[in-house]
């Protein structure tokens, strides 16, 4: 279990965010279900794949995420639709499940999310990026402004305030961290149990935890 006290202000998420993006969307097309998935994408996009050569097709989609010489489907689609990378930090006595089908995709309201499991106590988050309304803030600046809220030395100021304040909104829409410290969070998350095509990993006994309704694990 992660202390609550823990230091959020994580100095090694500079890394490259590319790279993690890539490496999810490898996790998820070297799935037998993202395998199935990508043939039937592909059969409504263009003719139908002679049998034994869907695993060929199947290798050079997860080559071309790896190289990134061809611009694969999945990775393309996870940089277009969701922007926002996040780390989950787990401070539940619940920890994250991990399977063989590691990255799942949930709704959340009317968004997708991208959840990939890294550690019992961490993982991946991939959300739609929230834009900002520009023009809305400028408004609100200026009306603020004319209301006498703050002053002004020169107009340079209002274009300062309200780049300020749009950043400010950018980074709550859109935050780097986010901390789950309700286990009926990860329970939800958890329930990636149900799409392991052969096995799961955890670090606690599922059985005797009574985390779970009817799943049937040998």
């Amino acid at each position: 279990m992660v202390q609550e006290n823990i230091d959020l202000n994580y100095k090694w998420f500079t890394i490259n965010k590319f790279i993690v993006y890539q490496l999810t969307a490898i996790q998820m097309v070297r799935t037998p279900q993202m395998k199935k998935r990508l043939l039937e994408a592909y059969k409504t996009m263009k003719s139908d794949i002679d049998e034994e050569l869907e695993n060929l097709f199947h290798l050079k989609e997860i080559i071309d995420t790896i190289n990134c010489e061809k611009p694969p489907m999945v990775l393309e689609w996870l940089l277009q639709d969701f922007g926002n990378l996040r780390v989950g930090i787990n401070i539940t006595s619940i920890p994250f499940i991990i399977s063989d089908t590691p990255v799942i995709l949930f709704s959340k309201g009317t968004r997708n999310i991208v959840f990939y499991p890294i550690t019992p106590d961490r993982c991946i988050l991939l959300y739609p990026y929230e834009k900002v309304d520009n023009n809305k803030i400028m408004t609100e600046t200026l009306n603020d402004f004319g209301k006498g809220t703050f002053k002004l030395a020169n107009l340079y100021d209002i274009t300062q305030e309200t780049y300020k304040r749009e950043k400010k909104i950018r980074a709550e829409l859109n935050p780097y961290i986010e901390k789950f410290d309700n286990e009926n969070d990860i329970l939800i998350f958890n329930t990636m149990i149900y799409n392991a095509n052969e096995y799961v990993v955890s670090n606690v006994n599922i059985k005797d935890n009574n985390l779970y309704i009817d799943v049937n694990i040998e």
